[in-house]
């Protein structure tokens, strides 16, 4: 995973999450199979729910072997310039 850092506080809610999988046959994000190219690079964006948030990568291979990557970001939404 080349972005984002795992332990980060997002102030934006759309996390771009990228890498490269190698050796991957199968990839998914939260158990949603997502898009690998040729090279195995994988480019997704998710929206981050208000605080703490964990994103889980799975990587499986054509053997069936499998393993996970666990990003926990926090999303700190901004603060309104409104007040009631």
């Amino acid at each position: 995973i080349t972005e984002p850092q795992n332990a980060i506080t997002a102030t934006t809610s759309l996390l771009t999450i990228a890498g490269t999988a190698i050796h991957a046959k199968e990839l998914t994000l939260d158990g949603r199979p997502i898009f690998i190219d040729l090279e195995g690079r994988f480019f997704e964006q998710l929206l981050l729910s208000p605080g703490y948030n964990i994103i889980e990568l799975t990587a499986k291979d054509a053997q069936g072997r499998e393993i996970k990557k666990r990003l926990e970001i926090v999303y700190k939404q901004p603060q309104s310039g409104f007040t009631l």
